[in-house]
């Protein structure tokens, strides 16, 4: 096979054979090309040789991170070898921190979840990393309208209170306005002895005209 001939080679430690097996089989299922050590590389054969290949072969290096994982010598190498080729997708199987080099990358937490959701979660990322588009098919529902609305909002001193009426039916009375002055934040520090809140200030002289 030759270069980007496989869709993604799976990166994980021993310890994780359960998540690499379920994985490997996921997108399989979804028709995806995939290498994985436990099922792909023989015994007698060039353990370096082979995992060079698969790099060299896949489009993707699935890497199932882990602390056990990210204290692989041979993980790093494989991570490493996708972090050069703009080739990772990083799924997160258990608590673990990314930083240096891994720490600008977005990843997706597995761990934590269900069955369902952790194979839903995978397939949406591995399906949009791979170049798939993740919008509907069909026309989502725009959001309920609340139950706060025009007629549930208090009404301001000095508005007019609204008539469900038939016109030429209705009074309409004036709100009496209030008779204190609304409280000024600079004005009410400055007469506390206390210095004025800098942060509001500057928000209200900086903030343009609408």
């Amino acid at each position: 096979m030759g270069t980007g001939s496989v869709d993604f080679f799976i990166s994980y430690t021993s310890r994780y054979w359960s998540w690499a097996s379920g994985l490997d089989f996921l997108l399989r299922e979804q028709v995806y090309s995939t290498l994985v050590q436990g099922y792909d590389f023989a015994i007698g054969k060039s353990f370096v040789r082979d995992m060079c290949q698969a790099l060299k072969q896949c489009r993707f290096v699935a890497c199932l991170l882990s602390p056990a994982y990210l204290e692989s010598g041979w993980c790093q190498k494989e991570l490493e070898a996708g972090r050069y080729a703009d080739k990772l997708v990083l799924l997160r199987i258990a608590e673990c921190k990314l930083d240096g080099l891994l720490a600008p990358y977005a990843y997706a937490d597995l761990f934590d979840l269900d069955a369902a959701a952790a194979r839903e979660l995978a397939l949406a990322q591995l399906h949009k990393r791979i170049g798939h588009d993740p919008r509907p098919k069909v026309s989502p529902l725009f959001p309920r309208r609340t139950a706060s609305t025009s007629r549930d909002r208090p009404q301001q001193p000095g508005q007019s209170a609204r008539c469900n009426q038939p016109r030429g039916r209705c009074r309409v009375a004036l709100l009496p306005r209030a008779r204190h002055r609304r409280a000024e934040p600079w004005r009410e520090s400055s007469q506390s002895g206390r210095r004025p809140d800098e942060s509001r200030l500057s928000a209200a002289r900086c903030e343009p005209p609408e």
